[in-house]
C-alpha cells in the first residue's frame, strides 16, 4: 500500500478492512460501516450461543445509532430530531465511541471465531471506524466509489474468488497491478484536522 500511495499520503483511506491499510495512522482511514454491517448481520445469522448473538444486536444498535447521528448531521429526510452541528455530531459520538470499545472489549475473547475477529477489530480499530465523525468531507462508508469507479473492480474480485479459481485470480492482480503502474489510480487529499485523543474511561 505504501509503494502505491507513498510514505507521505495525506487524505484518508476508505476501506472495508482491508489489512494493508493499515499502513497508514489510524486518523488517516475510514473502515467501511456498510461493510461491518454486513459482517456482523452474517455473524449473527451462524451464530450458535446467545452470547454470540447478544454481541451482534448490540453492534448493529450501536451501527444504527452512528448512522442516524450522520443523518441529522447531514440533516437527511426522514431522519428523528432535528439537524445537528459537527460540534455535536462529535460530543453525541462519544458515548457511543466508548461503548463500542467496551463491546468489542468484552467479547474479544469469545469462542465463536467471527465474533471474536470483529470484536478485536472494534478494540484495535475503534478510531478507523469513527473517523468520518471528526473529519469534514469523510463518509462513514465507501459506498459511493464503489458505484463509481471501483465497481468494475469489486465485481471482479468476487468473481475471481468465486468463479475461475487462481488463474482468474493472478490476472485480475495483473490488471491491478499494471493499473497502478499506469497512474490510473485517483486519490482526493482531504485536509487533515489535528489529531484527537481518544479517551475510552467510563
Amino acid at each position: 500500500m505504501r509503494r502505491l500511495l507513498g510514505a507521505t499520503f495525506g487524505g484518508v483511506l476508505g476501506s472495508d478492512r482491508l489489512p494493508t491499510s493499515t499502513a497508514y495512522a489510524s486518523g488517516q482511514r475510514q473502515f467501511c460501516g456498510s461493510h461491518f454491517t454486513s459482517n456482523l448481520l452474517s455473524a449473527q445469522e451462524l451464530a450458535k450461543t446467545a452470547s454470540a448473538k447478544r454481541f451482534c444486536r448490540e453492534a448493529l444498535a450501536l451501527q444504527r445509532r452512528l448512522f442516524r447521528l450522520w443523518h441529522r448531521f447531514r440533516d437527511d429526510p426522514p431522519v428523528r430530531g432535528g439537524p445537528i452541528t459537527r460540534q455535536q455530531l462529535i460530543a453525541k459520538a462519544g458515548r457511543i465511541e466508548k461503548a463500542f470499545f467496551a463491546l468489542g472489549l468484552r467479547y474479544v475473547n469469545t469462542i465463536q471465531g467471527d465474533v471474536s475477529n470483529l470484536a478485536r477489530a472494534m478494540v484495535l480499530h475503534t478510531e478507523s471506524f469513527l473517523t468520518f465523525i471528526y473529519e469534514d468531507g469523510v463518509d462513514p462508508t465507501n459506498n459511493a466509489s464503489e458505484r463509481a469507479a471501483l465497481r468494475h473492480a469489486v465485481q471482479g474480485r468476487a468473481f475471481c474468488a468465486h468463479r475461475r479459481g487462481g488463474r482468474a485470480s493472478v490476472c485480475f492482480r495483473a490488471i491491478v497491478r499494471r493499473a497502478a503502474e499506469q497512474k490510473m489510480l485517483c486519490l482526493m487529499p482531504i485536509p487533515r484536522l489535528p489529531a484527537r485523543k481518544l479517551d475510552h474511561s467510563a
